[in-house]
Parts: structure tokens; C-alpha cells; sequence
């Protein structure tokens, strides 16, 4: 990744991954930068508040190295997850890989 200066807040992301023991993909955080929040101030400590806000975490689901389903977590609070996207994997109608 390339770090630059001139882009615009919108845009600005922080990307954080996590992996199991196999090296697959497991986990994915995606962090907006919101410049409102980073202009607020603490009072009681004069430090800024935090600017990065996190976005619905994904997580992934394998069988063996297939990707099976990807599942969004919408707050901390709530446990549920809501499956984004499934897949299937298998042989193709010619019963060919």
C-alpha cells in the first residue's frame, strides 16, 4: 500500500486482516477515517478523539481451502451475523473441474 497526504477524507481507509494457523483468510476490519470526529477534543484530557471509525467486520468461512461463505458483524453489541455472500464449489455440469 501507498501512504499519500493529498487525498481526500472520504477515501482515507486502514485495513486490518487476520489469519488462522493454514494461512487463511479469516477475519477483515475496514476503518474510516471521519475528519468531524477527528477535530473533537476530550475535555477532561485534551486528547483528540479516535477518527477511525469501524466499519461491518467480515469474516470468512473455509472447508478445507475453499472459501464457503463471507459473514458481516454488524456491532460488537449484537451477535448475530449476517451471511454477505455464500459460494459453491464442486464439479461443473460436465463433471469436469
Amino acid at each position: 500500500m501507498e501512504s499519500l497526504t493529498t487525498i481526500l477524507a472520504y477515501w482515507k481507509r486502514w485495513l486490518e486482516f487476520a489469519y488462522d494457523p493454514q494461512d487463511r483468510h479469516i477475519a477483515k476490519k475496514v476503518f474510516h477515517w471521519n475528519p468531524k470526529a477527528a477535530s473533537k477534543t476530550n475535555s477532561n484530557t485534551q486528547t483528540t478523539a479516535s477518527a477511525w471509525e469501524l466499519a461491518p467486520e467480515t469474516y470468512f468461512l473455509h472447508d478445507d481451502w475453499n472459501l464457503i461463505a463471507e459473514f458481516s458483524k454488524i456491532s460488537a453489541q449484537i451477535k448475530i451475523q449476517l451471511a454477505k455472500k455464500t459460494y459453491l464449489w464442486g464439479l461443473d455440469i460436465s463433471s469436469s473441474l
